[in-house]
């Protein structure tokens, strides 16, 4: 999605919006009703549970497992290195959250990261 052909053309950007299925989770909208499904978060392990929450991500209750209010993205197995939005960005580019919290040149930048080591999904790919 190129952001630049929506921002000049908001009506596609709503349409694009309104027909998708986001919020997959839509008690988890605000940056607080995320933080709360924190509390029993393991305080040993190396991510930060503002951070995620800021990505958009609500905690599992299980381990280090967090899942996108918005996309509904799964991850775990989290390293002190990974950037909770760069992650979500990553596994992910297609989110509506990602793309109206960072837009689309932190996405574009994120892809064009590590497409060369080939661990960006390409969401519009078919499986055949």
């Amino acid at each position: 999605m190129n952001l630049q052909k929506f921002s000049n053309d908001f009506p596609s950007l709503v349409y694009l919006v309104r027909n998708n299925s986001y919020p997959v989770y839509s008690d988890f909208t605000t940056f607080l009703s995320r933080l709360k499904t924190y509390n029993s978060f393991p305080p040993s392990l190396c991510q930060n549970k503002y951070s995620l929450s800021e990505a958009g991500f609500k905690y599992s209750g299980t381990a280090d497992i967090v899942e996108c209010f918005c996309c509904g993205l799964v991850l775990q197995k989290w390293t002190k290195d990974d950037i909770p939005f760069v992650e979500h960005a990553k596994w992910n580019p297609k989110c509506i959250f990602v793309l109206l919290c960072k837009g689309n040149e932190f996405i574009e930048n994120v892809k064009n990261e590590y497409v060369k080591s080939a661990h960006v999904c390409d969401c519009n790919q078919s499986k055949s």
